[in-house]
């Protein structure tokens, strides 16, 4: 539902991506720097040994049997502009339709001077997809008394019945778990307040008594004060039963399907732990619901003390209809960075540019899922730009180097709009070579301010890796670093808690920003609405938190901004900070 970007792109160099069909965590072990502290470019981490092949481990316990189950059909749905409408009305909001080629955005009156109008909305007039996103900045001015979970999911139950959003197709859909959006807001003299602001009420799918997960099976309502509804999203279609007969794979068959994947995906570590798979349907918002397995596994390396989480879906059907998760059909390989290429860059200075620019940094000898999600950031930004907005252009794509982030991060990662880390991580740091090393730690004393430069500098830093923002439950000096971080810089949103490398956020998050929705609020929704973290969060099951929770640092006045807002923040010593999380 989107024209495609006027964009200039910097770099030229191409590869082939190898199929995907799984996402992959970290939880980096190594400890945050306590006091004053060499930076990884000075000191860089040890090389873990080589070591042997992968070895993965299975215990082929006996798997639930898919024999019953179906493949379905799908079906888009009805689009519903007047429950969107409704919406608008209660909350007394003026919007301006913007009809694209096969939707319409609606959005808001621009922020500042000279921005584009901020985008509540969006419907999809083709699939009936659709999102009203809140305006949690404003909404936690008002000091919002949230409802206790019980009568969130009854709230919400009876918003997405009262308006018939989920047609009945056999499917049973329950509100299954409430995740809280919360804020803390602390003054240069330390002062702090905490507030609960939004509450999203995830939709669980069942069909045939089976988990449906997916992409076309999300369902999410928002709530703020008293249960007022002020936000939903609904990415679903209908489904009707194929004249297809699914074709039944042997347990022996799936479980060597699950160790060829783990086998293709998982590189540079000894050891893979696959746990016990779990039946499903899978609705990737394609043409067909099919039965499959969905598992993940433990990844460990001998001399690496950090453990990694991968992942992923093997079809239960020997004849599936189309791929489960399709694979990518190309994108672009990151660039190292010589010697002669960084002595001509720490020469140029910084472009000014009113428009908004990125440059994206990918850890180096890791899984190519970090590729992949760098792309997918691309591809999201690129096919949610409408036409009307100022042009973004796309710079650096590297492979990470600590240099990119301290030493010579002025001709690197702080002189573009929006930079880009997709890498392991753990408390305010995170690694530029694999899971172990040359990390980056944003607590050193030698750590550099981002947002400080004249013409272009870093507004938001987008931080895709572990728990690399922690939030007050996990660390009551959570604001440590962010002080002398923020020169400039508007927001940093990235992870409070571990969170897979490629989970299929990248893509719908950077859409929303391209379409000018806050970022934060961007985040929230796409990680609500991720079907990768959706198994832990309503069952957790396998113990490994990985609940994708989202964390945002930000100054105060600028946690309502979009990636368009780039004239300079004022730095965090003279305004405080904000910290958002989800929990």
């Amino acid at each position: 539902m989107h024209h495609r970007i006027k964009a200039r792109d910097l770099n030229r160099s191409l590869f082939v991506l190898a199929a995907l069909s799984v996402t992959l965590a970290s939880d980096l072990k190594a400890q945050p720097a306590t006091g004053p502290s060499e930076t990884a470019s000075s000191a860089p981490s040890p090389r873990p040994q080589p070591i042997a092949p992968l070895v993965v481990s299975i215990e082929r316990t006996p798997l639930e049997s898919p024999e019953g189950m179906s493949i379905y059909e799908t079906r888009a749905l009805k689009p519903r502009p007047e429950v969107l409408q409704a919406l608008v009305t209660a909350q007394k909001l003026s919007l301006q339709a913007v009809e694209l080629k096969t939707g319409t955005l609606y959005q808001e009156k621009a922020a500042g001077p000279g921005e584009p109008a901020v985008t509540r909305m969006a419907l999809d007039r083709v699939r009936g997809h659709m999102f009203f996103h809140p305006n949690s900045a404003l909404l936690a001015q008002g000091k919002p008394q949230l409802l206790p979970a019980a009568e969130a999911l009854k709230s919400a139950q009876a918003f997405v019945t009262r308006n018939e959003l989920i047609p009945p197709d056999g499917s049973q859909v329950v509100p299954q778990t409430v995740v809280t959006r919360s804020r803390t807001i602390v003054t240069p003299n330390g002062q702090s307040q905490t507030v609960d602001v939004v509450q999203a009420v995830l939709f669980q799918r069942m069909l045939d008594q089976k988990p449906v997960l997916g992409k076309g099976a999300q369902l999410t309502v928002d709530l703020a004060n008293g249960g007022a509804v002020v936000g939903f999203t609904r990415t679903w279609n209908q489904v009707v039963k194929s004249t297809i007969q699914p074709q039944f794979l042997k347990q022996d068959d799936v479980y060597t399907a699950i160790e060829n994947l783990v086998k293709q995906r998982v590189r540079g570590a000894a050891l893979a732990t696959v746990k016990k798979p779990h039946l499903v349907y899978y609705e990737n918002d394609g043409k067909y619901v099919t039965p499959a397995y969905f598992f993940t596994a433990v990844i460990t390396s001998p001399n690496v003390p950090q453990n990694a989480y991968f992942a992923g879906v093997v079809a239960a059907v020997s004849n599936p209809p189309e791929p489960i998760m399709p694979a990518p059909t190309g994108g672009e390989a990151p660039i190292m960075v010589s010697n002669t290429l960084k002595g001509g860059l720490e020469k140029e200075a910084s472009p000014s540019r009113n428009d908004p620019t990125v440059g994206r940094y990918v850890v180096r000898d890791d899984s190519s899922d970090w590729v992949d999600d760098a792309n997918e950031f691309k591809d999201g930004l690129i096919a949610g730009h409408p036409g009307g907005f100022p042009a973004i252009t796309f710079g650096d794509y590297f492979w990470d180097e600590p240099f990119c982030w301290t030493t010579s991060a002025n001709a690197f990662a702080n002189k573009w709009n929006i930079a880009l880390m997709e890498g392991h991580g753990n408390t305010w740091l995170f690694t530029t070579e694999k899971n172990c090393c040359d990390e980056v730690h944003l607590d050193a004393s030698t750590q550099p301010g981002y947002g400080n430069l004249i013409g272009t500098s870093m507004r938001f830093l987008i931080l895709k890796g572990c728990a690399i923002i922690p939030a007050p439950p996990d660390r009551s000096d959570w604001p440590t670093p962010w002080w002398r971080v923020f020169k400039g810089l508007h927001q940093a949103d990235g992870f409070r808690t571990e969170m897979y490398i490629d989970d299929d956020i990248s893509d719908e998050f950077a859409t929303y920003l391209a379409e000018n929705c806050r970022v934060i609020d961007s985040l929230f929704c796409a990680t609500d609405n991720c079907s990768s973290y959706q198994w832990e969060r309503f069952w957790g099951s396998w113990g490994d938190q990985i609940y994708g929770y989202g964390a945002a640092v930000a100054i105060p006045g600028h946690d309502g901004d979009g990636i368009y807002s780039v004239a300079a923040a004022p730095a965090a010593t003279s305004a405080g900070l904000t910290i958002w999380w989800q929990h």
